[in-house]
C-alpha cells in the first residue's frame, strides 16, 4: 500500500510547487472601475511596478469636456534588458469621441490600448482616470467562452432585451443569429468553434458595446469583415448616429484600415518602438508631411471580399455534438470488455508483458509462502520432528521476503519504466497518425477540444491512473485469491462455503462497479465544465479585468467548484457502503472459520487455524483494495476505449491510387490546370466547388476574389488536395494531383494562410523546422520582411517565439519569410495582408513580386488593388468562376463581375 502512494505523494508535492510558483508571480494592476484614480510609475530605478493614489475629483461643471482618461508621457518596458515598447506616450480620451490609434506592423498599438485598460504595467508616466469613468475592452482575438449568444452578449450585465436587440442589430448579428440551429440560445463552442471567424468578431464587439462603459478600447476588431459589413458595424457603433455616440461612450480603436481616418475626433500616429509620432484630428494631419500623409492615396474602403467566408466553418453545426459521444461511448461500453484489455496490452509489447506477468506471480507466491514457511516451522516445533536447524527456518525465510521484494521491485519497474512509455508512445503515434492522415471535413466537423481530450486528458489517464489502476488490480487480485485459499486452507470444511462467498462477492462488485462507475463517468462530466471555466478565465483575464468582472467570475468558478464535487462526495459514500459491506462479509467469514475449529477439532490444525485468521485479518481490506482499483481500471480504461474508438472512426484522406512519386525537383515549372474540378468538403456532399477551369503559366500571377462564401478559399484547398475532388482534373507539370500522395503536394508547395501558425520553440525552429538553412539565410529572410532587427533586439533568432512576442501583423510577416526561405515554383497565398497596415502591405506585395518573379503565384485578394496588376484574375462566385481575364482589360467591361467590386470598394 505504502508503494501505491508514493506517486501521489510526489503528484502533491509537484502541485504545492506550481501552486507556489503561480502565488509567487508579480501581481497585475488592478484599476477601480468606478473612482477617480492615477496610475504612477514609481521612481525607483530597480522596480517596475506601479502604484495607486486616490486624488480629488474636480467638480464637473463640463463632464463632456473633462477627460475621460489622461495618458501623460507614458513609457513602457519589456524583458530583462528594459527593451521600450511605448515611449513618452501622451493623449486624452473624451466623452462621445472617436480616437483612432494607427500605424506600421508591429509599433506598439495593442500594447497601447492595454496600458490603458491597466492590463500592462507603466514603467513611466501616468494614466488618470475620472470618478465614475468604467472601461470596455475587445481584443483582436476574441474571448468566447463556451456558452450560449445570448449569455455572451450579456456577460455579467443585467438583463435589458430593448438595448439587447439593438446592440445586435447595430453589429450585424440579427441575420446570422436567426440562421442559427437555436438562435440566441445556441452554444458558440470552445473559442466559438461553430461561428465563422467575422461573426466571433462581431460577437465580441456587440457584448463590449452591452456593456455600456463609458470607455470602448477595441483592438482592431474590423479586419476580418468585408467591407459591406465592416461599414454597417461601424456606423451603428462608432458612426455619428451609432449607438456610442447616443449613449456618450468614448471609443480608443486600434486599427490598420485607412477608410475611417475622417470619421475620426482624434488620431494618434504610432511610430516604430511606441513613440508618438503624430496626434490630431484628421483635417490638421492629412496636410502634414507624416504617416497619415502618406495613407491619403490609400484613403478608400478596402476590397475585402473573403474575410468572413461561411465556407471555412462548413459542418460546425455537428462540432458542439460531437463532443457529447465520449460519455455515451463509456456508459455503454461494457465492464470487461477483452477488445480494450486487449488493445491495451498490446500497446506494452509481449516483451514487457510476460515480464511484468511472470515477475507479478512471483510476488505474491514470495509473497504468501513465508505464511506457509511459518506455520510449518511451528509445527515442527510442536512435535518435535523438525528436520531443519533453527538457521535453516531463518534463513529460507528471509530467502522467500528477499525473492518476494525483489519480485515487486521487477514488476513495478517494468511496469512504470517499460511498459507504460512503450504504450503511451504507441497509443500517441496512433492518435498522431490518425490525425495527421485524416481528411479536412474532419477538422471542420470536430470540435478541437474533443482532439486535444485525446492528447491531453486521455494520455494523461493512460500514464498515470491507467497504469496505477492496472498495477493495483493484478497486484490486488493475485493476493485476494491466494489469501482466499489460505483461509480456506484452515479447515477442510470452510471449503464448502467458497461457492456462497463469490456469490455475495460477485453481487457485491457487480452492484458497486456498475454505481461507482456512473458516479466516476458523472465526476468527470462535471469537472469538465470546471476545468474549462479555468482556461477561460486565463484566456480572458485581459477582458474580465477590463470590464471590471473578477467578482462575478469568480462566483461563477464557485458555483462550478460546488457542482463538481457533488458526484465526488456520492462517489465517497458508496466507497465507504462498501467497506462496511466487506467488513461484514469478513467479520461472517472468520465466525465460520473460527466455528468449524471450535466444533470440529480434528478437521484443522492449529498451524492451519493461524494462517487463515492471520489472513482473514487482511482479507477485507485487500477485497476493498481489489474492487476500488479495478473500478478505476475500468474508469481509466475508457481513455484506452476512446483512444481505440478515434483510431478506427477516423477516416484516411489517403487513396489507394494516390502513389504516383514525381521527381524530386517537381514542380520545376509551375504550370497548373484546372479541369471543370466539383469538389466538396467530404464524400458525397454538397460541391462547394462546380466545374472550375483554369489555367496558369509558369511564373504567372493569378488573383482570385468574389464575395464571402463564393469558394475562393475552396479553390485553393482543392489545390492542395484538402477537399474531395468529385469530378474533374488538376495536374501540376503534367501531373495529375489525384495520383500523388496528399501530404508530398503539400511539401512541395508553399502555402500561407491569413493566420499564422507557429509552435513551441525557437524563431529559428519555427522558421526552418527540418534545419534545412543555416543561420545566415534565417537572418536574410527575416531582414527582407523587415524583422531582423525585432529579432536581434529580443534574443536573436534562437531565442524562443514566444518571448520575442511578435504582433499579429508580424506573424503575417512571418510567414512571408518562411516563403522566402523555401523558394518553390507554386506559392499560394490565402489573404495574406489582412492585419497589416497599408504601407507595409505595398512593400510585401513588391517583396514578393520580386523575391517569386519565376513562380507561379495563386493568390486570394484582401484588398483588390494588390492584384490589380496579376496576369489574371477570377472572379467568383456561387463555387464558380463567373469572370476571367486580365484585370486592367476586366476593368473596362462595363458591368463586368470585377468592375462592380472594385467600384464597390470605392476604387
Amino acid at each position: 500500500m505504502f508503494i501505491f502512494t508514493i506517486p501521489q505523494i510526489q503528484q502533491g508535492l509537484a502541485s504545492f510547487e506550481r501552486i507556489q510558483a503561480f502565488l509567487d508571480l508579480e501581481e497585475t494592476l488592478e484599476l477601480p472601475a468606478a473612482s477617480a484614480v492615477t496610475t504612477r510609475a514609481t521612481e525607483s530605478p530597480t522596480t517596475d511596478g506601479v502604484e495607486l493614489s486616490i486624488i480629488s475629483p474636480k467638480a464637473e461643471s463640463s463632464a463632456n469636456a473633462a477627460p475621460l482618461i489622461s495618458m501623460q508621457r507614458v513609457t513602457v518596458y519589456i524583458g530583462e534588458d528594459k527593451k521600450p515598447i511605448l515611449q513618452d506616450c501622451s493623449m486624452q480620451v473624451k466623452r462621445k469621441t472617436l480616437t483612432l490609434v494607427i500605424g506600421p506592423v508591429g509599433c506598439g498599438k495593442s500594447s497601447l490600448l492595454k496600458a490603458l485598460i491597466g492590463d500592462l504595467a507603466i514603467s513611466r508616466g501616468t494614466i488618470d482616470r475620472t470618478r465614475q469613468s468604467s472601461v470596455g475592452y475587445c481584443s483582436q482575438d476574441p474571448w468566447l467562452p463556451n456558452d450560449t449568444i445570448e449569455n455572451l452578449i450579456k456577460g455579467f450585465c443585467s438583463t435589458d432585451e430593448t438595448w439587447y436587440s439593438s446592440v445586435v442589430r447595430a453589429c450585424g448579428l440579427r441575420h446570422d443569429i436567426d440562421s442559427l440551429p437555436q438562435a440566441d440560445e445556441t452554444i458558440v463552442g470552445s473559442k466559438g468553434v461553430s461561428l465563422s471567424g467575422g461573426q466571433r468578431a462581431r460577437l465580441a464587439l456587440a457584448r463590449a458595446v452591452y456593456a455600456r462603459k463609458d470607455v470602448l478600447v477595441v483592438d482592431d476588431a474590423l479586419s476580418g469583415l468585408d467591407t459591406k459589413t465592416s461599414r454597417q458595424v461601424f456606423d451603428g457603433l462608432f458612426g455619428r448616429h451609432g449607438l456610442c455616440k447616443l449613449h456618450g461612450t468614448a471609443v480608443v480603436f486600434a486599427t490598420h484600415s485607412v477608410q475611417y481616418l475622417s470619421e475620426a475626433d482624434n488620431i494618434v500616429v504610432l511610430a516604430p518602438g511606441g513613440v508618438t509620432a503624430q496626434a490630431g484630428s484628421y483635417d490638421a494631419l492629412k496636410s502634414q508631411e507624416g504617416y497619415v500623409w502618406q495613407l491619403k492615396s490609400n484613403l478608400r474602403p478596402e476590397s475585402d471580399f473573403g474575410a468572413d467566408s461561411q465556407e471555412e466553418v462548413a459542418g460546425d453545426k455537428t462540432a458542439i455534438a460531437r463532443r457529447q459521444e465520449d460519455a455515451q461511448q463509456d456508459l455503454a461500453r461494457r465492464t470487461g470488455d477483452t477488445g480494450v484489455y486487449r488493445y491495451y496490452l498490446q500497446s506494452m509489447g509481449l516483451k514487457n508483458g510476460l515480464i511484468y506477468a511472470f515477475s507479478c506471480f512471483g510476488f505474491v507466491v514470495f509473497f504468501k509462502l513465508p505464511d506457509l514457511w511459518v506455520r510449518w516451522w511451528s509445527e515442527s516445533s510442536v512435535t518435535g520432528h523438525g528436520e531443519h536447524s533453527l538457521a535453516t527456518w531463518i534463513s529460507v525465510y528471509y530467502v522467500f521476503a528477499a525473492s518476494g521484494t525483489f519480485c515487486i521491485f521487477l514488476h513495478i519497474y517494468s511496469m512504470l519504466v517499460w511498459s507504460v512509455p512503450r504504450s503511451s508512445t504507441t497509443l500517441h503515434y496512433k492518435l498522431l497518425k490518425s490525425v495527421m492522415h485524416a481528411p479536412y471535413s474532419f477538422f471542420v466537423k470536430t470540435d478541437s477540444g474533443v482532439t486535444l481530450n485525446r492528447f491531453s486528458q486521455d494520455m494523461s489517464l493512460i500514464e498515470g491512473e491507467l497504469a496505477g489502476a492496472f498495477l493495483q488490480t493484478t497486484d490486488g487480485g493475485l493476493l485476494a485469491i491466494a489469501s482466499g485459499i489460505l483461509i480456506a486452507a484452515g479447515s477442510k470444511y470452510v471449503a464448502a462455503i467458497i461457492p456462497a462467498l463469490l456469490v455475495i462477492l460477485y453481487l457485491i462488485q457487480k452492484f458497486y462497479l456498475r454505481t461507482s462507475r456512473q458516479l466516476r463517468f458523472m465526476d468527470l462530466e462535471a469537472q469538465a465544465p470546471l476545468l474549462a471555466w479555468f482556461r477561460e478565465t486565463s484566456e480572458g483575464a485581459s477582458t474580465i479585468r477590463a470590464f471590471g468582472w473578477q467578482d462575478p467570475a469568480y462566483e461563477r468558478c464557485l458555483s462550478l467548484l460546488d457542482s463538481s464535487q457533488r458526484p465526488y462526495y456520492l462517489m465517497l459514500s458508496v466507497q465507504r457502503w462498501l467497506s462496511l459491506v466487506l467488513d461484514l462479509t469478513t467479520t461472517a467469514i472468520a465466525v465460520v472459520v473460527v466455528s468449524l475449529a471450535m466444533t470440529l477439532p480434528g478437521a484443522s490444525s492449529a498451524g492451519s487455524i493461524g494462517v487463515s485468521m492471520l489472513n482473514i485479518l487482511s482479507f477485507n481490506g485487500q477485497l476493498d483494495f481489489v474492487v476500488q482499483a479495478w473500478t478505476t481500471l475500468e474508469t481509466s480504461l475508457g481513455a484506452v476505449a476512446r483512444c481505440k474508438n478515434f483510431e478506427s472512426a477516423t477516416q484516411k484522406e489517403d487513396k489507394p491510387d494516390e502513389v504516383m512519386e514525381p521527381a524530386t525537383d517537381w514542380p520545376q515549372a509551375g504550370s497548373l490546370e484546372f479541369v471543370a474540378v466539383a469538389a466538396a468538403y467530404e464524400p458525397g456532399g454538397e460541391n462547394v466547388l462546380k466545374s472550375v477551369s483554369f489555367s496558369a503559366r509558369p511564373g504567372e500571377k493569378i488573383g482570385i476574389c468574389g464575395r464571402s462564401g463564393s469558394g475562393k478559399s475552396s479553390t485553393l484547398l482543392a489545390l492542395l488536395r484538402m477537399l474531395d475532388n468529385h469530378s474533374g482534373t488538376m495536374t501540376l507539370d503534367g501531373y495529375d494531383l489525384a495520383s500523388v500522395p496528399r501530404q508530398l503536394i503539400r511539401e512541395r508547395l508553399t502555402a500561407l494562410p491569413q493566420e499564422a501558425i507557429t509552435v513551441p520553440g525557437s524563431l529559428k525552429e519555427n522558421l526552418d523546422p527540418l534545419g534545412r538553412f543555416d543561420g545566415e539565410d534565417i537572418k536574410s529572410a527575416l531582414a527582407k520582411v523587415g524583422l531582423l532587427h525585432i529579432a536581434e533586439e529580443r534574443g536573436g533568432i534562437e531565442e524562443s517565439i514566444d518571448q520575442v512576442a511578435l504582433s499579429q501583423g508580424q506573424l503575417q510577416l512571418f510567414s512571408v519569410a518562411r516563403a522566402l526561405l523555401r523558394k518553390s515554383k507554386v506559392l499560394i497565398l490565402d489573404e495574406l495582408t489582412s492585419t497589416i497596415d497599408p504601407i507595409t502591405e505595398d512593400k510585401i506585395v513588391k517583396l514578393i513580386s520580386e523575391e517569386f518573379a519565376g513562380s507561379t503565384i495563386i493568390a486570394v485578394a484582401h484588398r483588390l488593388k494588390t492584384i490589380a496588376d496579376f496576369d489574371k484574375v477570377l472572379v467568383m462566385d456561387s463555387g464558380r468562376i463567373v469572370e476571367a481575364g486580365n484585370p486592367q482589360e476586366l476593368l473596362q467591361k462595363e458591368g463586368g463581375w470585377f468592375k462592380t467590386l472594385w467600384e464597390q470598394g470605392g476604387h
